[in-house]
């Protein structure tokens, strides 16, 4: 059974090899994914807490360029 991270994940690794067939910039694809996504989550109206979600992942940015995003609270 594929966890909801490993499919995710599997996403992405599909999205990176698409972009690059496109001839797309993969950041500037997987930053129109995160639109997106953040558009389908606020109108389908499952996720109550969105802005409480994407807070946390921002506070929990780390620094130098290193992102820290750990997984718990809710998150799982």
């Amino acid at each position: 059974m594929t966890s909801k991270y490993g499919l995710a994940k599997a996403l992405l690794a599909d999205l990176e090899t698409g972009s690059k067939s496109a001839g797309l910039d993969a950041a500037d694809v997987q930053e129109a994914l995160l639109v997106s996504l953040v558009d389908l989550m606020k109108r389908s109206g499952e996720h109550r807490d969105l802005r409480g979600l994407l807070q946390y992942e921002l506070d929990n940015l780390g620094g130098g360029g290193t992102y820290d995003l750990p997984r718990g609270g809710g998150h799982s």
